[in-house]
């Protein structure tokens, strides 16, 4: 699972989501990749909680084509956010502001990432909190389905 810290918003793949229901009267900002091509999306937004470590780690993530859920780093640092995230290359985490609570992260390969589950969500401690709920209207995310040819690639 990445934590993202360029992202603008939290995107869960589209066939992650076709078996949720997603939050009622909330709609998710327009996506985007880096070079500005719109990634398709149903705007649809759903509560996810992931476990990292042994703790529950709310999400709020908006369905599109992506190849994998990203959390976007802003949602939980950002205004109105409840953790400061420590980015150190030996104990990168997130800390719960309120309750001093950290939640672990880890880096692979140079990406940033929630460290391994060390339990089942069931026995996975939940921690009340607040994310961001700063408002854009298109944010930068991955794309699935298109990847830079060579000559796209090169400047």
């Amino acid at each position: 699972m990445l934590f993202d810290t360029a992202a603008g918003d939290s995107v869960l793949p589209r066939p992650l989501a076709e078996r949720r229901t997603p939050l009622p009267g909330v709609r998710g900002a327009e996506l985007e990749n880096a070079s500005g091509d719109s990634i398709r999306s149903t705007g649809e937004v759903y509560s996810v909680d992931f476990v990292t470590g042994g703790k529950l780690l709310p999400g709020r993530l908006t369905a599109a084509n992506a190849v994998q859920p990203i959390l976007a780093a802003a949602h939980y640092c950002g205004p109105g956010g409840d953790y400061r995230a420590t980015l150190d290359a030996k104990n990168p985490h997130l800390l719960h502001l309120p309750t001093k609570e950290t939640y672990p992260l880890r880096w692979e390969n140079g990406t940033l990432k929630l460290a391994a589950a060390t339990c089942g969500a069931k026995e996975a401690k939940r921690v009340p909190a607040r994310l961001s709920t700063a408002a854009a209207t298109r944010v930068a995310a991955v794309p699935a389905t298109r990847r830079l040819g060579k000559a796209e690639a090169q400047p």
